[in-house]
């Protein structure tokens, strides 16, 4: 059970904290999150089986980067093309090209269909990795240095002049800064960090599948990344709720989802009172 709620809170930390820098740092709120998170899932899956085919176990070790570069590589076109929106343009197109991922990894055989794709941490070859309890050591190691990234991005020259544009992107232009090239950058901090939440829950639950990338997921991690606020606490903490449902509540009824979206809504209720 703990372990189960520390993988899945892990997981979902680092993926709500992706959505979060975006929006406190360029003001772009994504509601298609999940391409990031699932392409590093199925690049973690990837690694896992050829460690598997192989036999090397130095495959293994790669999952997390494996899932930061492809992650990476997508970022580096979409948030360019994007970089320029702002506000529900944003969100839309983020939602779309969610959805589009969504279905190609449906219809493409590459991505194993419905079922997706699957690896056996406990095999020979992946032994390293057999224990569960050093597999969410190794999550927390990663939720630790991202949460360092995040400070040290806060007190950082990016992280001033984003924060510039993000205010008034009109003066930040006429003051010489690149709007286009510092909201890509945030973008792709951001995209790496959910492509590393993507491929650690390749390590936590040995499966990538067409779910990664849907409109749900991509809702769950956004909930966790507003539920409380976006600054970092707070993601932690909207993502700890998101594990209480995902793993407690998930006993006892399979509409947790819609609890979940309940209580989120009845959040945005009294914080407007």
């Amino acid at each position: 059970m703990i372990d189960s709620l520390l993988a899945w809170w892990s997981i979902a930390a680092l993926a709500a904290l992706s959505i979060a820098l975006l929006m406190r740092f360029n003001q772009q709120l994504s509601f298609g999150h999940a391409l990031y998170v699932g392409l590093g899932a199925y690049a973690g899956i990837i690694c896992m089986r050829l460690a598997d085919t192989t036999q090397l176990s130095v495959f293994i070790l790669l999952v997390p980067l494996a899932g930061v570069l492809a992650a990476l590589f997508a970022a580096i076109f979409i948030q360019r093309l994007l970089a320029a929106h702002t506000g529900m343009s944003y969100a839309m197109m983020t939602f779309g090209l969610g959805e589009l991922m969504h279905q190609a990894a449906l219809a493409l055989p590459l991505f194993g269909g419905e079922s997706g794709l699957s690896a056996n941490r406990t095999a020979a070859s992946l032994s390293l990795l057999a224990s569960t309890t050093l597999v969410n050591g190794l999550s927390m190691g990663a939720l630790v240095l991202v949460l360092f990234l995040w400070w040290h991005l806060e007190r950082s020259e990016l992280g001033f002049q984003a924060k510039l544009v993000r205010d008034n992107a009109l003066r930040a232009s006429s003051l010489g800064l690149s709007v286009i090239n510092l909201r890509w950058k945030i973008g792709l901090v951001s995209a790496a960090i959910a492509g590393l939440a993507g491929a650690l829950s390749a390590w936590q639950f040995e499966i990538a599948s067409p779910e990664a990338f849907s409109a749900r997921r991509s809702g769950e991690w956004l909930i966790a990344a507003l539920m409380l606020g976006n600054h970092w606490p707070q993601v932690l903490a909207g993502a700890a709720i998101l594990a209480f449902f995902a793993v407690l509540v998930a006993q006892s009824t399979a509409w947790w989802p819609g609890l979940y979206a309940l209580l989120f809504v009845g959040l945005l209720f009294w914080k407007k009172k």
